[in-house]
């Protein structure tokens, strides 16, 4: 008998014969797991060579499968879909829907129509103001400048708050700029003017429902309205015959008002 040395004092003993016993045995497990890897691999060779019939006859069989439990998925969702569907409104429900639809659009068509209003109602003593502002200035214009008397131009606000001149028929560039230092120099007129500018947007803004496709801000103000020209063609209006012989007059008038301007 021999015997090796292991861990610590442990030894393991084996003779020659329980040697040949685990060779036997050992022997043993490696045919059985050939056996087995022969098995396996028989089964394999068995798969692959399935018969093209039997391939079609399965591949339609998944599919039909496939195809009946989409049309399961579908029936189950479409009752479901029944189920959650609430039953049709009894007439004292539809009349308190239509009733309360009703009421919501009258409240908002109150606070459309009140937005309007307000609007105009600020606009409207603004514009009285600057007739008359803007009739002095004019007066004492002619006085300073007397070759100014008479001359027809108009004038806008800048995006900054100052006036500038537009449509100065017959005026040369020195008259234009002396033009526009007295509009800048009354501080009455400016202020009036910019606050104008702010009513005529309110309004414009207020009426935005028949006027989706334009805008009116202070960005574009100026390249959009002309004030003094709005201002200028009412006064000749007002003081022009209406028995047909001034209609160019109040056609331009008409044509030259800020909201018809836009």
């Amino acid at each position: 008998m021999k015997s090796i040395s292991t861990f610590g004092s442990h030894t393991v003993a084996y003779s020659r014969q329980s040697n040949l016993a685990m060779n036997s045995q050992t022997e043993k497990q490696n045919a059985a797991n050939n056996n087995a890897v022969l098995a396996r691999a028989t089964i394999e060779r068995q798969v692959i060579e399935i018969s093209p019939e039997a391939l079609a006859k399965f591949q339609a069989y998944s599919a039909k499968m496939k195809l009946d439990d989409t049309a399961s998925e579908q029936l189950r969702t479409a009752e479901g879909a029944r189920v959650s569907q609430p039953g049709p409104l009894s007439e004292e429900d539809q009349a308190w829907r239509v009733e309360a639809m009703a009421s919501a659009n009258a409240k908002i068509n109150a606070a459309y129509l009140k937005k309007i209003d307000d609007a105009w109602g600020n606009l409207s003593p603004l514009t009285k103001q600057m007739d008359q502002t803007y009739a002095s200035f004019l007066d004492q214009l002619a006085e300073d400048h007397p070759d100014l008397k008479g001359a027809f131009f108009g004038f806008s606000v800048n995006k900054d708050g100052t006036l500038f001149v537009t449509q100065a028929e017959g005026l040369d560039s020195e008259q234009i700029d002396r033009l526009e230092k007295a509009l800048n120099g009354s501080d009455e007129l400016v202020a009036l003017a910019n606050d104008l500018a702010d009513a005529q947007i309110e309004v414009f803004n207020a009426h935005r429902g028949f006027n989706t496709q334009k805008t009116l801000s202070r960005d574009n103000y100026g390249q959009t309205i002309d004030m003094g020209v709005d201002i200028l063609t009412r006064h000749l209006a007002r003081s022009a015959p209406r028995d047909g012989t001034a209609v160019a007059i109040h056609q331009r008038n008409w044509d030259s008002n800020w909201y018809n301007q836009i």
